[in-house]
């Protein structure tokens, strides 16, 4: 725990001991305690709960919403970082699209790099998180992004969370206007993210896959430089 920037507690309508450990080692450590309270019978009382507890740290607070799915938005915008990081200017002048892959899969990485020559002859520059830099600072310099996720893990936590921040992109980084064009790119059951995803388009990956299946990708991206450089 002493590496991490908070600690996050979803509570049910049990709180145990080992709960009770974990919440006073966050303490001790001066991370920020965030809580979720599951609504339903017993919630009051949980946070009753939670308000008696010794004094947190700086930051601590109980979020709300009605489901567990409203969590994931309220805790993306708790965790970035407070200061504005300025975007970098993309270094050859040409709109710059962001793979944001998972790099300890080397299958993904493996589609990424087909996915990089598809980028390329479109005459689009490519960045990637492992090769170009941290995962932030492409987002916010990035004029497109694409989601790639081979893996066949369900649930997938990974795809959740990077699926859930790309829809709620423009929110999250400040950008206005968001992204020129995103998507994600999955290798099974697309509809199993489509809920995370709300407005983001979802494209089913093959070993056939064929280029073009990413032209509305790229015509929106293109249109958007097109409108840019009339101005």
């Amino acid at each position: 725990m002493d590496k991490v920037s908070h600690a996050i507690f979803v509570l049910g309508g049990v709180y145990d001991e080992f709960t009770a450990e974990q919440i006073e080692a966050a303490r001790e450590l001066g991370k920020p305690v965030v809580f979720w309270v599951r609504p339903g019978s017993g919630q009051s009382e949980m946070l009753d709960l939670v308000g008696k507890l010794k004094e947190l740290p700086a930051g601590s607070e109980v979020l709300g919403g009605r489901s567990i799915r409203e969590l994931i938005p309220q805790l993306l915008g708790k965790l970035k970082p407070r200061e504005t990081i300025e975007p970098a200017a993309p270094s050859s002048g040409i709109a710059r699209v962001y793979l944001n892959y998972d790099t300890t899969l080397a299958e993904d990485a493996r589609i990424a790099a087909r996915i990089t020559g598809v980028v390329n002859d479109r005459k689009f520059e490519v960045v990637l998180s492992g090769r170009d830099g941290d995962h932030e600072r492409l987002m916010r310099s990035a004029n497109a992004v694409l989601v790639i996720r081979a893996a066949h893990a369900y649930p997938d936590e990974w795809l959740k969370l990077n699926a859930m921040e790309l829809a709620l992109s423009g929110q999250i980084y400040e950008k206005n206007p968001d992204f020129a064009a995103k998507a994600l790119l999955v290798v099974t059951e697309p509809a199993r993210i489509r809920a995370q995803a709300a407005g983001v388009p979802i494209y089913s990956w093959t070993e056939q896959f064929p280029p073009e299946t990413l032209n509305p990708f790229f015509d929106k991206l293109q249109a958007a430089r097109s409108a840019d450089a009339g101005r």
